[in-house]
């Protein structure tokens, strides 16, 4: 039985729809933000799993840039928890055809920023200097993400908060898939027990992307992105062969 609920984490400012197969996993979700509703996410299963087990790193990276994080953890006692309540199937069309509409509408639109200079700023307005003095430190993952954001890599960080708890169940899934196709990661396993252990801290997401698309590394900052907290990485499947 299909159902659709609502989740309210005033902590974040998020409103969060699902629409939960009859196992309560996620087959759709859009999030709004703040008092303006700002849509933050709009994302389907069927659309991240095409994208999975079709294409390389760089496609599902950008999917989850333009249509946000699907939820990956089981909602099975929704009922149970705080600030969640049951929808109609109405509202959450509504909800989701306003987020999906303006996520694509974002996407489309042309930038009256010069090229070059976006190549030195991320989503949220750090530059690669700054992101850069941020992972000047001598732990597996950050040392190599360093090196690959001043070669030149791909960098972005997000401006939207996910509690650390929700992104958690999301980066454990992908270790486990990973695990299964043999496929390359670093320090992965650290930051998804980092990521458990902070429980509901807010969270800033960012990735960098080696110029080669080689790999790709997660970075995990604090709510006012001064502090990496954790960072691992995944290899595409071309370097794995």
């Amino acid at each position: 039985m299909t159902r659709w609920i609502r989740i309210h984490e005033t902590e974040y400012g998020l409103w969060s729809y699902f629409e939960l197969d009859d196992k309560g996993w996620a087959r759709r979700q859009a999030c709004l933000r703040g008092s303006d509703h700002q849509p933050v996410a709009a994302a389907t299963l069927t659309e991240v799993l095409r994208l999975r087990d079709q294409a390389d790193l760089e496609e599902p990276s950008a999917y989850e840039r333009q249509y946000g994080i699907l939820a990956e953890h089981n909602f099975g006692s929704w009922g149970e928890a705080e600030g969640v309540s049951e929808i109609s199937e109405d509202t959450f069309e509504q909800v989701w055809h306003f987020a999906r509409t303006q996520l694509d509408v974002v996407a489309r639109a042309p930038t009256r920023t010069d090229p070059a200079a976006r190549a030195d700023h991320s989503g949220a307005g750090m530059t690669r200097d700054e992101l850069s003095a941020l992972l000047d430190k001598d732990t597996t993952a950050c040392r190599p993400a360093r090196t690959a954001l001043l070669a030149g890599g791909r960098f972005a960080v997000s401006e939207g908060l996910v509690p650390a708890r929700r992104l958690g169940y999301t980066y454990r899934s992908r270790l486990r898939r990973a695990r299964l196709r043999g496929q390359q990661t670093l320090a992965l396993d650290e930051t998804v027990d980092i990521l458990q252990r902070a429980a509901d801290e807010p969270i800033r997401i960012g990735e960098i992307t080696t110029e080669d698309r080689s790999w790709t590394f997660m970075l995990f900052l604090d709510a006012t992105a001064t502090t990496v907290l954790a960072c691992g990485a995944l290899a595409s499947s071309a370097a794995n062969d």
